[in-house]
Parts: C-alpha cells; structure tokens; sequence
C-alpha cells in the first residue's frame, strides 16, 4: 500500500472572525516535504462499520429524562376545584333532599287508608241501629277514627313545610 500525497509539514493562517460565522476563510497556507506514492507503514485498509444502531440524543446520552408536557385533563384531575365540590355538595343536598322527600311520601296516607276509613264509617252507622251500647262503642270508634284522621292531616301538613324548606329556600 502506498500514499498517494505525504506531507511533513502544514503551516496556515486562519480569519478567525468569518470562523466565528462558521466560515473558514484561509488566508495563507504552507506545506513542506510534500511527497507523492510513498510506502505506508501502516495499512490504510478501510474496516468495515459496525451496524448502525438508533443515535442517542443528548438527553438520553446525559441520562435526563424526557419533558413530558401534561395535558389538561391531568391537570384538573389532580386539582381540588371549589367548583367541582360545590356542585358535589349540590348534588348530594339534592340526593337527601329526594331521598328524605320520598321517604315522607311514603309515610303519608295511601287510597287504601281512605278506603279503609270509609269502611269503618260505613261500619258506625250499622252500630247505631244496635242500642245504646252500640251507640256508645260507635262513638268511641268515631273518635278513634277523627284523632287518626288528624294525624293523617298533620302529616300532610309537614311534608308541606318540608317541601317549601327543602325545595324553595
């Protein structure tokens, strides 16, 4: 194998302000004990490259990790927004509220409990026409009848209140 040129010396003089431009402006160059075809002492052969892999980039060359940038979603999700507890708390109120509410529509007199006073009034007007004891046990009947009446009317009456505080504040 031989040197196509050989060189023992290379003097230059370089702009160093177009090299700052990333110019290179030489402006005077010497060679000395340039040589043509010379015999190498080493070999020149060219080594075959190794397979390429993935280039690292500077982050993963210095071992920092990547900036990740989050997206809104994940931002609000790891916030404690006022708003989102306020309305929670809304929501919640409204839930007892409806719970509470049907809870005393439940408790209030149903067309069977009508049907059933009915019946026993009906069965107070037979008891009349059974002396003067049955007159006495169909008045004590009676009373019973009007005090749970009242109740059923009471309870009527509160689920009102109830429903004024409850919805209508």
């Amino acid at each position: 194998m031989t040197n196509a040129v050989e060189v023992g010396r290379t003097a230059l003089t370089i702009d160093g302000l177009n090299l700052l431009l990333r110019k290179v402006v030489i402006e005077e160059m010497a060679l000395d004990g340039v040589q043509l075809d010379t015999p190498r002492k080493t070999s020149g052969a060219i080594v075959k490259a190794p397979a390429v892999t993935a280039k690292k980039t500077i982050f993963e060359k210095l071992n920092i990790p990547p900036l990740k940038i989050p997206s809104a979603q994940e931002i609000l999700e790891k916030e404690q927004l006022q708003s989102v507890k306020l309305v929670e708390s809304v929501q919640a109120e409204i839930k007892n509220g409806k719970e509470k509410w049907q809870s005393q529509l439940a408790a209030l007199p149903d067309k069977n409990k009508v049907e059933d006073y009915r019946r026993r009034l009906k069965g107070l007007k037979s008891a009349t026409k059974g002396g003067l004891l049955g007159i006495l046990g169909g008045a004590g009947e009676a009373i019973e009848i009007e005090k749970e009446i009242q109740n059923d009317i009471n309870s009527i009456q509160a689920v009102k209140v109830a429903w004024k505080v409850i919805w209508h504040r």
